[in-house]
């Protein structure tokens, strides 16, 4: 099941990489686990960037795109830990402790390491949303991934996870993060009444956009730029 459609961030993040509204390519899959979705987020990657190699090579050339760094987008694409990225970031220089989140000048320094998208991996558990699975390997953690494309204009460009399908897990994971379960009843009720083991994650158009295209600003990959300080185009 998949859907393309409008989002829009309530935050307030002023960087080259946000736009209050953009476009989300999300899809959820039945009967997958976590290892199973990350390659088919790799294979989706690889295959809208060999594409665009393929169709739009002269465009891209045109635009200043990075051809090289394109031509090196095949799979598999690593998987870091969120352990140890905090021990990349120290010998950068750069602190950062447990639960931190990683902001987009941390994202640029990381990609001096890497020439090709990659995944963070296994983030800790209360600085992740309620629906994602618990790791059985280290509870600290859950099941999930923020796919990072490398270079000056990339940044996320999907974040993706394991879902829980236990009532009474989803219930604590609400009350833990002080959310009102009421809220959620209709969530609840779905997870009640016929769940199965999934797996989805969530692709910005415009970020995809801007990385494989080379674009300064994301403002400039979506016809009608929305901003925290910008509602009419």
């Amino acid at each position: 099941m998949y859907c393309i459609a409008p989002s829009f961030r309530s935050e307030r993040s002023r960087t080259r990489h946000h736009l209050a509204e953009y476009w989300h390519a999300e899809a959820e899959e039945a009967w997958i686990d976590h290892e199973q979705s990350l390659k088919i987020q790799e294979g989706l990657i690889t295959h809208i960037v060999q594409t665009c190699l393929k169709k739009r090579r002269h465009e891209l050339h045109e635009l200043g795109a990075d051809i090289k760094m394109l031509e090196k987008v095949k799979p598999p694409f690593k998987k870091v830990p969120y352990r140890k990225i905090i021990g990349l970031m120290k010998k950068k220089g750069v602190k950062m402790k447990w639960g931190d989140d990683i902001t987009d000048l941390q994202l640029r320094k990381l990609s001096e390491d890497f020439d090709r998208p990659y995944f963070i991996t296994d983030w800790p558990k209360g600085s992740k949303p309620f629906y994602m699975l618990e790791n059985p390997k280290d509870p600290k953690t859950v099941l999930n991934a923020d796919c990072i494309a490398p270079g000056e204009n990339g940044g996320e460009i999907i974040g993706g996870s394991a879902r829980e399908t236990d009532p009474k897990k989803i219930l604590a994971n609400l009350k833990s993060e002080g959310t009102d379960p009421k809220n959620y009843g209709w969530y609840m009720d779905l997870r009640r009444f016929g769940s199965v083991p999934h797996a989805g994650y969530g692709l910005g158009v415009e970020r995809l956009t801007q990385w494989i295209c080379n674009v300064d600003h994301i403002r400039d990959c979506i016809a009608f730029p929305r901003t925290i300080n910008r509602v009419y185009p």
